[in-house]
């Protein structure tokens, strides 16, 4: 329900703003040329974003060498772009509140970063390279439609906090995730298939399985 109304703010949002598609351009302006060595954090969050190119990301990663923090929460990415990987330094990104529907194998990339959000977009799965991320400590997937993570999410020995909530996990998945990652706190709360396979479920079987668990 929170993704929905915050979803349709935005779409508000571009029938206020001339009913234009914003690209990284129009949102920077001539600060996407340049170079930006002191700049370390870039909020970009709420500005009715809709794509950045190739072009664009490549200037990003040029002109800001040693950024560090890079938020594109709450506006309406569906993809990522190839350049951004080029961000070496980066180690906050946050990508909240977008539409993006999958991550490229380019993300094992980004070897420094610490935290990684990308809670309540349309991701279905992960690729197997998120597991490269050595150095990740929090990974914020609520609000997704995944069933199920690679394998290589085990590879994420430095991970403290891991958040699943609102996805479609079934409990043997969340079980599997703990196993493959056990000193990580796990948030793994109102799971969609959980919920619809409870209202199918008789009163009977639920005290069952209750008792089991």
């Amino acid at each position: 329900m929170f993704k929905k109304v915050m979803v349709t703010i935005a779409a508000v949002g571009l029938l206020l703003g001339n009913l234009q598609a914003k690209s990284l351009r129009d949102v920077l302006g001539d600060k996407l040329d340049g170079t930006h060595r002191g700049t370390t954090k870039l909020d970009l969050s709420v500005k009715e974003l809709t794509e950045i190119t190739p072009t664009e990301a490549k200037l990003l990663a040029r002109n800001y060498p040693n950024l560090k923090e890079l938020s594109l929460s709450f506006n309406n990415l569906p993809s990522l772009p190839e350049g951004i990987w080029e961000l070496k330094n980066l180690k906050d990104l946050s990508l909240s509140f977008n539409n993006l529907t999958h991550l490229p194998e380019r993300i094992g990339k980004l070897k420094n970063l610490k935290q990684l959000k990308l809670n309540y977009n349309e991701l279905t799965h992960l690729p197997k390279e998120i597991g490269k991320l050595a150095k990740l400590e929090m990974l914020d997937l609520s609000g997704n439609n995944l069933t199920d993570l690679p394998e290589g999410i085990g590879e994420l020995t430095n991970l403290e906090y891991l958040y699943l909530d609102q996805n479609r996990l079934t409990l043997e998945e969340i079980k599997r995730i703990k196993e493959l990652l056990p000193d990580t706190k796990i948030s793994a709360a109102n799971q969609k298939v959980l919920k619809a396979n409870l209202m199918r479920r008789s009163p009977r079987e639920l005290r069952r399985r209750q008792r089991s668990a």
